[in-house]
């Protein structure tokens, strides 16, 4: 792998060195324990939420089902429906809290794709051309 990319080589190919940064950063980022406190905790309260939601169902489902009254029953439908409104607000925080660690490491990988692209248009070793870069030719021509 050589320090400059041809255009039949890809349109994103960092060069080695650029490449072991991100490597170290993201060892550095694993080092850490993973995720934080507050997304362990956050994770934890989804979940908790999804199961203490599932239960609310279960429970608001027997009782209904042992209610000869349809009256009786409707306060248990009412309830079933806030045990449903919870699994899903649930589900939503733990999906959440998910994709911001995915996000994490997509910002760290284009931060490092660009800053060896402009170090390496700097050093005229890459041209922006639409092989080599083609979503900065298009902001720079203004179709962005």
């Amino acid at each position: 792998m050589s320090d400059t990319a041809s255009p039949s080589s890809g349109a994103h190919q960092m060069s080695q060195q650029a490449a072991a940064g991100f490597r170290s950063e993201l060892e550095k980022l694993r080092a850490n324990s993973g995720p934080g406190p507050r997304d362990k905790a956050v994770g934890a309260f989804g979940i908790a939420m999804v199961v203490i939601g599932l239960v609310v169902i279960l429970v608001a489902y027997n009782q209904a089902t042992s209610m000869p009254d349809v009256r009786d029953q409707l306060e248990m439908v009412i309830l079933g429906g806030f045990g449903t409104a919870l699994a899903i607000v649930g589900g939503v925080v733990y999906a959440v809290m998910s994709a911001q660690r995915f996000m994490r490491f997509w910002l760290l990988r284009v931060i490092f794709e660009q800053r060896d692209l402009a170090a390496r248009s700097h050093e005229g070793g890459v041209r922006a051309t639409s092989d080599s870069a083609p979503e900065l030719v298009a902001f720079t021509r203004g179709e962005i």
